[in-house]
């Protein structure tokens, strides 16, 4: 959503800028019609208008929530789910685990990502409390939870500490 330059006008701006989707398709409404949003990007000031960085990170976070409440809340009306963790070092080099669910929505089987999570204790025990803490936290009814998925690392599936049991 976010490109490499993304502050600035709107409008009259150089062709080869990389400002991203977001600005590119609030130009184009405009353009082709929405008198609303043309009239409020030529004619506020720069504070008022909302299409800073910081607003569009905002709008992806809610969009991720209001998309993850979704699938939980299709999750739970299902009768039951698997979960799906996988665990990785990102370039940044924190490790991090993300979670899906697995269940069946309207008698189609549903594969879906609810979020990454970071990791503190790589050990099985340490990654087994983040999962129950984030299906707690997600809202996931643990009565309902079928199966776990793991990539095979050892600290997930090891004979004697894994997070599997």
């Amino acid at each position: 959503m976010r490109g490499h330059d993304d502050s600035g006008p709107i409008f009259n701006c150089e062709k080869d800028n990389n400002d991203g989707n977001f600005r590119p398709l609030l130009r184009y409404r405009a353009l082709r019609g929405d008198l609303t949003l043309k009239s409020n990007l030529m004619n506020s000031s720069g504070k008022s208008v909302y299409i800073s960085p910081i607003i569009q990170n905002e709008i992806i976070q809610i969009c991720g929530s209001l998309i993850q409440k979704d699938i939980v809340l299709k999750v739970n009306q299902s009768t039951f789910f698997t979960f799906l963790a996988d665990e990785t070092c990102d370039i940044s080099r924190i490790e991090q685990m993300s979670l899906c669910v697995r269940y069946i929505d309207n008698g189609f089987i549903r594969e879906d990502f609810l979020e990454f999570v970071p990791i503190y204790d790589a050990s099985g025990k340490g990654m087994a409390y983040t999962i129950i803490r984030e299906i707690g936290k997600l809202g996931l009814k643990m009565e309902n939870l079928i199966g776990q998925g793991y990539d095979g690392a050892s600290a997930m599936s090891g004979l004697y500490n894994g997070v599997q049991k």
